[in-house]
């Protein structure tokens, strides 16, 4: 909860680029230090533009509404994942 988003993004990379090294893991994001840590989604979802089209990352709704204007399209959201996936 120290420093503003520039301290976060590094960290957000490095998950990224993480999960594109492992396709078989998926990998459930939540609102990220939009909580107790004060930030707003529109201030964070933006450090996970590049996630939007990886499979294995699911983004929470308001971020990838921020990120994606057709996000009907590239919905990545629990409810997206757990919609298609009722039976697991």
């Amino acid at each position: 909860m120290q420093g503003g988003v520039e301290t976060i993004k590094p960290y957000v990379d490095e998950f990224i680029a993480f999960a594109k090294e492992h396709p078989e893991y998926t990998f459930l994001v939540t609102p990220i230090g939009c909580g107790v840590a004060g930030f707003t989604a529109e201030e964070i979802a933006p450090l996970f533009k590049d996630a939007i089209h990886i499979d294995n990352i699911l983004l929470p709704e308001s971020f990838a509404k921020i990120i994606n204007d057709d996000f009907e399209r590239f919905c990545r959201s629990f409810d997206y994942w757990a919609d298609r996936n009722a039976d697991i």
